[in-house]
């Protein structure tokens, strides 16, 4: 069976479009050609599928559901006249329409969004964004102020740390020890008291020299004058380095002298309680340096991450108004776009679902059987309600695979047999579809049902029917020729023709299409507006 697809656009009493036949002659400034244009009108726009069927008797249909899940209602009774559209039997859907309202109200957000990106920023919006900027800047100063306060507050005292530190370490070796070594300022210093260590013996006296040599370097580097914080920070290592250094010569001493030979008692406990004395001192400023130098990292890590936070938000600010000023990207609306079309398609997709929660009448008819009972568990595909038509004949067609998603149940149809002229219009309904496919001719399609409206004797089993059957329609919308949409980067766009006899690129979305060359407009045109067709 030869079958054929199209979409037609029905023209109501408001044109879509008004063609000028012979064309329309203008006048541009430095251009001569003439231009042919149509003018944008409101207009009702049909969408069909034409198909070929057979005429066939009449009869009955078992009805069940594609899904399983609970029955929740049996609407009908056995011997029950019904029409068509009539709800017979549901299943329990309550989530599927909290879904349904949370994809609907997503769509609405992101249409919302599309709108405001294609109508841009208004200029309160660039003077708010100004005002971040400019916030984001003053808060960006004025950290680094509080930064500098709070740092410099810390290194106020340092010079006294070091200074002190300096000063226990020479009261350290030159006074509290100093009894405990001969020589003991030169390079070669003794030990004045035997040790039954050896070892300590050596190590301290090579210690003695490490420490007057570390006290040395770190007197020179407090005598030079500190200008800056990085020359405090030196001298805090320096002397940092000197009074491990002494801290290791005062340890090994303690070894030395807890083993010493030839010490009085009272000699013994003198020299220990120097020792305790140099060793507490040296531990305190060890202590205070270390605990200035986290004190100064510690300050330095929290000033660099409150100004990194404060540029941050200076750069997003920044970026933010950039974006403003400079209007969307074509790369954004597309991405707007398939956020909107995406968003549809999921309140599509709930709204297929819960009409598959549905059994709906396919056409006029009586119930002759009912298996089903409110609360029942059902399985999908099994038959729990039975239609028989009132109707004498029907007509069977079958819908390709193409085409079979814009066909529902209940769409209305004109029809026409070959037995009779084209002005000889028959209506009717799809009235049931079949789940599963039928091949033909190696294309897959679906045996669809459709109920004439009214009973003719014209109507005979065996003739052949041509139908279109109406799939979607749209009253007061805008549409243009398809030829005159322009497509590029993706985007639609086609040139109008300005007042003043100028062309201007103009972006557009589109929506249903026919095949007769018309296309709705979404947005991006107003009624009135001149679309060129040919140069």
């Amino acid at each position: 069976m030869k079958k054929k697809t199209k979409i037609i656009l029905v023209i109501s009493t408001v044109l879509v479009v008004t063609l000028v036949a012979t064309g329309f002659i203008l006048s541009q400034k430095n251009n001569n050609k003439d231009l042919l244009f149509v003018e944008v009108e409101l207009t009702t726009l049909k969408e069909e599928v034409s198909t070929t069927g057979r005429v066939k008797a009449a009869k009955a249909v078992d009805l069940g559901f594609e899904t399983s899940g609970k029955i929740s209602n049996v609407y009908v009774k056995v011997a029950e006249e019904v029409k068509q559209g009539d709800i017979l039997i549901a299943l329990s859907n309550a989530e599927l329409k909290a879904n349904l309202l949370q994809y609907q109200a997503n769509y609405q957000t992101e249409q919302a969004v599309l709108n405001e990106l294609l109508k841009g920023d208004r200029e309160e919006d660039i003077a708010l964004s100004k005002t971040k900027v400019n916030n984001a800047e003053n808060t960006l100063e004025n950290e680094k102020n509080e930064a500098k306060v709070a740092l410099d507050n810390i290194y106020e005292d340092t010079p006294e740390i070091i200074q002190t530190a300096y000063t226990k370490i020479d009261d350290g070796l030159n006074k509290q020890i100093d009894e405990f070594f001969t020589n003991g300022s030169t390079q070669n210093p003794k030990l004045s008291f035997q040790t039954a260590d050896s070892q300590a013996g050596i190590n301290v006296e090579a210690q003695r020299v490490l420490s007057n040599t570390a006290l040395l370097d770190f007197k020179i580097v407090l005598d030079l004058k500190q200008e800056n914080q990085t020359d405090y920070d030196s001298v805090l290592l320096k002397a940092e380095d000197c009074l491990n250094v002494v801290q290791g010569l005062l340890n090994t001493l303690s070894l030395a002298l807890n083993n010493s030979a030839n010490l009085s008692q009272t000699t013994l406990s003198t020299y220990k309680g120097y020792l305790t004395t140099a060793r507490t001192n040296i531990s305190q400023e060890l202590t205070n340096v270390n605990t200035q130098k986290q004190g100064l990292l510690t300050q330095k890590a929290q000033n660099q991450s409150a100004i990194s936070t404060a540029q941050n938000t200076l750069a997003t600010a920044q970026g933010e108004l950039a974006i403003k000023l400079a209007g969307p990207t074509e790369e954004q609306v597309q991405a707007q776009i398939a956020k909107v079309n995406s968003s549809l398609a999921n309140v599509k997709s709930i709204e297929a679902k819960i009409e598959k929660t549905i059994i709906r009448s396919p056409f006029d008819g009586i119930i002759t059987k009912i298996s089903a009972r409110e609360g029942e568990i059902i399985s999908a595909n099994v038959p729990l309600v039975s239609v028989i038509s009132k109707a004498k004949f029907e007509i069977e067609t079958n819908i390709p695979e193409v085409d079979i998603a814009k066909i529902k149940i209940g769409n209305e149809a004109r029809v026409t047999l070959d037995a009779y002229t084209a002005s000889d219009i028959f209506s009717a309904f799809v009235s049931q579809i079949d789940l599963s496919e039928t091949i033909i001719e190696g294309v897959s399609t679906y045996k669809t049902i459709l109920q004439f409206t009214t009973q003719d004797e014209k109507i005979r089993p065996g003739m052949t029917g041509n139908l279109d059957i109406l799939t979607a329609q749209k009253d007061n919308i805008l549409a243009i020729p398809t030829r005159t949409i322009i497509t590029k980067n993706g985007s639609k766009t086609v040139n109008l023709l300005n007042q003043g006899g100028t062309i201007e690129e103009r972006r557009i979305e589109i929506g249903m299409r026919s095949s007769d060359g018309k296309t709705e407009i979404l947005s991006g045109l107003s009624q009135g507006d001149k679309v060129i067709t040919s140069y």
